[in-house]
């Protein structure tokens, strides 16, 4: 890695981390609801400012964005990230009701929609778009990029916890993001390199835990449907590595 390539990764890790922590404690003094929302918005999105700032920094936003978008079928953008994300969901929800946990569904507010839909823009252009391509040329192996950027990706939600937005378990939290990096990193692979594809998953998977209340909604609720969920997800990469490494040796 270059001098110019850690200068870049310098300003994408302390505007990625540091961004939404400063939002965080703003939105926390807030008083009004567009400035909360507006704050909320940004807070979210750091990651995908990161990635703008560190390649603009470096005088190559435009190239940057032309390698992430291009055009890609439908099964590859929408129809499975959307199958990816339900499956270990609906897999983890029946098993909870077999072991005799009630089907309960969440509501879909209008603030968790726009939060669902925020998800397509917020994230992915940082952590698939920008730091797993970059990891991916730089690690001395190229398989653990997944890992190192689901690590860093699920303890960039420090914030959400540190404010009382999130109440996943945050060991099966932590599994998770390492479970759903590999799974990103194969639509990747078949969608050669459509960033779609991984903002489609992300932000089907944020509708899905909300629909099927997954997550833990209080301290006193199980975290056993979440880590079934956890489970499922580690299962189906490990299906799609096994299809993928088939079609590699045909």
């Amino acid at each position: 890695m270059d001098g110019r390539q850690r200068r870049e990764l310098r300003i994408f890790l302390c505007t990625a981390f540091l961004l939404p922590l400063a939002a965080a404690c703003l939105r926390s003094r807030a008083e009004g609801t567009a400035v909360w929302w507006l704050l909320f918005g940004a807070e979210a999105a750091a990651p995908s400012l990161a990635a703008v700032a560190a390649t603009a920094g470096g005088g190559r936003l435009r190239s940057f964005l032309r390698e992430n978008f291009r055009a890609g079928s439908p099964l590859e953008v929408l129809a499975l990230p959307v199958l990816i994300a339900l499956v270990p969901m609906l897999l983890a929800k029946t098993g909870a009701w077999l072991l005799g946990f009630p089907f309960t569904t969440g509501r879909m507010t209008a603030a968790k929609a726009v939060t669902v839909l925020w998800a397509l823009l917020a994230e992915e252009l940082g952590w698939r778009g920008y730091l797993q391509p970059l990891f991916r040329r730089h690690m001395r192996r190229p398989c653990l990029a997944p890992c190192a950027v689901g690590l860093l990706w699920g303890l960039w939600h420090y914030h959400y916890f540190l404010f009382g937005d999130m109440r996943a378990p945050a060991g099966w939290f932590l599994l998770g993001c390492v479970a759903e990096s590999y799974l990103h990193s194969c639509l990747l692979s078949w969608s050669k390199h459509n960033l779609l594809s991984s903002m489609v998953y992300h932000a089907a998977w944020n509708l899905f835990i909300h629909l099927l209340a997954l997550q833990p909604a209080g301290p006193a609720d199980s975290a056993l449907p979440y880590g079934m969920a956890v489970v499922w997800e580690m299962l189906l990469w490990a299906c799609c590595q096994k299809r993928q490494k088939r079609r590699t040796s045909l």
